[in-house]
Formats: structure tokens, C-alpha cells, sequence
């Protein structure tokens, strides 16, 4: 039973360049419908797509922002967003979570680790465990996730990022790590794939240099992937 209506959330007035969240006191919590949990978040990760929400480089349907959430079912009646304290959700796509597993793990998992998981997955029909995947943007927020999944599903990890990034992509698992600030990325993949370049290359970087980069890093009938929409528009 709720001993109150109202919530803290993370709120924004209209999104913009420099916009900032407030954090409320007033925001009424939202009633379950019928075939809707009412969910008590108890971590929310923050996914890159937020700040292109918050700066209003992409549309909001709500003045709260946020989409993984991680709580406890407290009402069922038979799209919130998540930088708040309660939130409705679909019971059809409510998913339980086993018990010991810490909410700030699994909050990241339900974009990110489902992104570059679908991404593996679908490589995965085309290459074979002990084929060579890089990664660029291997140390980021959806990066080292992607590196992780690759790397115990058996495939060789390339991991291309800045220097800073080497300890984080190597801790999650790649066989090589190359420095774009500092290396020849290209001699440096075709060099590591017997000159022929990667079997698949994951895209989980914003830059367009990234972008441009990937026929130089590919093998002929390799799988490209990417995981995550550019910094701004890009000619095709």
C-alpha cells in the first residue's frame, strides 16, 4: 500500500542545448490500468539516446526522461520513463529479475546489453567462434558491454578506442586492443587479420570518422553492424 501520491523525479522543462534535470517532490504517481504493474524503480541506468532527448535533438513524449528501469512490483491492475521514484509499465512486458542481481548491474543491461547483444546474435549466423570482430568505441558505455558478449561467445576481440580506454576493454575480455589516437587503424586491423581485415566489424561510437572508417577495417563478405546512431545526420 502507497502511504503517499506524489514522487521525486528528475524533471525537465523543455529540452535544449545545456538543459539540466530538477529534481521533484510533486510529481504524482501514475495509476496502473488494467493489464499495467505499478513498479517502485529502485535504479535507473542512463542511456546515451537520453542526452540527445534532453538536448532536444530527438523527441520526448513526457518531461521526464530515462527507459531503464530496474524496481519491485508494488500495484497491478489487471511508457513511463524512469528518472523517478514509480513508474506503469505493460505486465506482458514487465520482466522479472532473479533475486541477487544488483539494480545498477541490470538497469544497463535492458538497452545497452540487449543492443550489442542482438548485435552478436545477429553476426553470429554469418561468422564462426574464432573469427575476429573489432569494435569501435570499445570502451564506451555500449563498447565494453559489446566486447564482453563478444569475447564469451568465442570470437577473437578487437578493441579500438583511446589510450585511457585499454585497461577497461582488455578487463572485458578483448585479445587486442589498438589506440586510434596513436595507431594506424587500419594497418593495425589489417595487420592482426592477415591482411585481409576483421569478419565483423560493431559499430558502438558516435563519430563520423568511425562511420567512415568501417570499409577499410572489413574483410570482402564481412558483417557490419551498427549499434548506435551517429553524432549528427551523415551522408550515405
Amino acid at each position: 500500500m502507497l502511504l503517499t501520491n506524489t514522487q521525486t523525479a528528475a524533471w525537465l522543462d523543455h529540452p535544449h542545448h545545456g538543459a539540466t534535470l530538477t529534481l521533484r517532490n510533486d510529481i504524482l504517481i501514475p495509476e496502473p490500468s488494467e493489464g499495467e504493474v505499478l513498479v517502485k524503480l529502485e535504479c535507473s541506468g542512463f542511456c546515451h539516446s537520453d542526452v540527445h532527448s534532453i538536448y532536444g535533438e530527438t523527441p520526448m513524449e513526457t518531461n521526464i526522461a530515462g527507459h531503464e528501469g530496474v524496481g519491485r512490483v508494488v500495484k497491478q491492475q489487471f511508457w513511463e520513463r524512469t528518472f523517478q521514484q514509480y513508474v506503469v509499465s505493460p505486465l506482458k512486458y514487465t520482466t522479472i529479475v532473479p533475486e541477487g542481481l544488483e539494480p545498477e548491474i541490470v538497469a544497463p543491461l535492458l538497452c545497452a546489453g540487449i543492443t550489442v547483444y542482438a548485435g552478436v546474435t545477429q553476426a553470429s549466423k554469418f561468422i564462426t567462434q574464432g573469427d575476429s570482430i573489432v569494435i569501435l568505441g570499445a570502451g564506451g558505455g555500449l563498447g565494453h558491454l559489446a566486447v564482453q558478449v563478444a569475447s564469451v561467445s568465442g570470437y577473437r576481440v578487437i578493441a579500438v578506442d583511446s589510450g585511457d580506454k585499454a585497461d577497461v576493454c582488455m578487463t572485458s575480455g578483448a585479445a587486442e586492443f589498438v589506440d586510434f589516437l596513436k595507431q594506424d587503424v587500419e594497418q593495425t586491423v589489417k595487420g592482426l587479420t592477415g591482411g585481409i581485415g576483421a569478419h565483423a566489424v560493431m559499430v558502438t561510437a558516435g563519430s563520423e570518422k568511425a562511420y567512415e572508417s568501417v570499409p577499410k577495417l572489413l574483410k570482402n563478405l564481412g558483417v557490419l553492424a551498427y549499434l548506435r546512431e551517429p553524432r549528427k545526420l551523415m551522408g550515405v
